[in-house]
């Protein structure tokens, strides 16, 4: 709040307010494809945050210094990747970061959960988890001209209610199944975030670099 006081804006005047179509937004496919793929890698996301160190320590029998220590190393991660992600994905490009990272999250995930020796792998994962929320609306930006400030809005709303129904989820899960079944959900969300991303891949391959 203090450093914004210093930000200085350029007010532009005479903007031609255009009437938004939401009709014709919601209308839109693409759109929720991109809102379910958001709102499953959110839920992905927070599910490693609020349930790693529980399943470390119940599934894994580590110990809370240790648990948290892999935790800590997945957010270490995840903030490289949001700090240097940035120019992998220019040079890979938009739409095959997406199909990628999550390819490669979904994949260590997989094999953290498998075997004990290789949990770790959940903690480096953090790196391919974070760029996949800033390139899914770096895209959405390129895609649609036209509404892109409420496209990103509805977005980012529906996802957000995707995350609460999700982790809701996760918990129920762990209570009726075990902590095994309730992690497990988040490799579950992060395939669907795979498989979303191909399917825009395919339909955006033309439109966005």
């Amino acid at each position: 709040m203090l450093f914004s006081l210093w930000i200085k804006i350029e007010e532009k005047r005479h903007i031609t307010r255009e009437k938004v179509n939401y009709l014709e937004i919601l209308k839109n496919r693409q759109i929720w494809l991109f809102a379910v793929m958001l709102g499953f890698y959110v839920a992905s996301e927070l599910g490693v945050g609020n349930w790693f160190v529980t399943f470390l320590s119940k599934w894994y029998g580590m110990g809370r210094t240790e648990s948290s220590v892999y935790l800590s190393i997945f957010f270490a991660t995840f903030t490289f990747g949001r700090l240097f992600g940035g120019f992998l994905v220019e040079k890979i490009g938009y739409r095959k970061s997406l199909v990628l990272f999550s390819m490669l999250a979904s994949t260590l995930i997989f094999l953290g959960i498998s075997f004990k020796k290789l949990a770790v792998l959940i903690s480096l994962s953090g790196f391919f988890y974070s760029i996949i929320f800033p390139t899914v609306i770096a895209v959405i930006m390129k895609s649609f001209r036209k509404y892109t400030t409420p496209i990103i809005g509805i977005t980012i709303t529906t996802a957000s209610t995707i995350n609460m129904i999700a982790n809701f989820l996760i918990g129920k899960l762990n209570d009726i199944y075990g902590v095994f079944a309730g992690f497990s959900a988040t490799l579950v969300f992060m395939l669907i975030v795979f498989l979303i991303s191909l399917i825009v891949y395919k339909r955006e391959k033309r439109v966005v670099p």
